[in-house]
């Protein structure tokens, strides 16, 4: 039987934990994890386009309109016509939505912080490394940084 990967394993356990962790805050909250993610990620970066969105999340059209219509019923976010393009929807988060997005923030906050005094800053700096080359190996770009291009 083979080893488990040195870095692709690590990465997917991290994502199974962390979305383990965030269920039960998210559900206290009335949103499904996903959904209190692409809320905290359009309270940050929004209003986006729906096509931001897709990019991002890599959820399927079908999927995230779903999400979309739910979160836009319970009044935690509002698609608008995109005024620098007609065919498309700028996303925005309500009050509501921003509230639990703030609160599920503050959460992954501690969380961080809680993990950063565990390993220290030679630790990060070393997860931070991987991560970088993670990005330049793959090549893949899943949201511009501010003043670069789009990948």
């Amino acid at each position: 039987m083979p080893e488990p990967l040195r870095i692709v394993s690590p990465v997917h356990k991290a994502t199974r934990q962390l979305g383990v962790y965030m269920t039960e805050a998210s559900h206290a909250l009335g949103v499904e994890p996903n959904e209190g993610h692409l809320l905290s990620y359009t309270l940050l970066y929004g209003p986006c386009p729906v096509s931001e969105l897709s990019r991002v999340f890599g959820y399927p059209p079908s999927t995230l309109t779903g999400m979309l219509d739910r979160l836009e019923a319970a009044e935690l976010l509002v698609r608008e016509p995109n005024a620098a393009d007609r065919r498309s929807f700028l996303v925005r988060v309500t009050p509501d939505g921003g509230e639990i997005a703030r609160e599920l923030r503050g959460l992954l906050e501690r969380l961080e912080a809680d993990i950063v005094r565990r390993v220290g800053e030679e630790g990060m700096t070393g997860f931070q490394s991987v991560m970088d080359a993670l990005g330049d190996i793959t090549g893949v770009t899943i949201r511009a940084e501010a003043g670069e291009e789009e990948g």
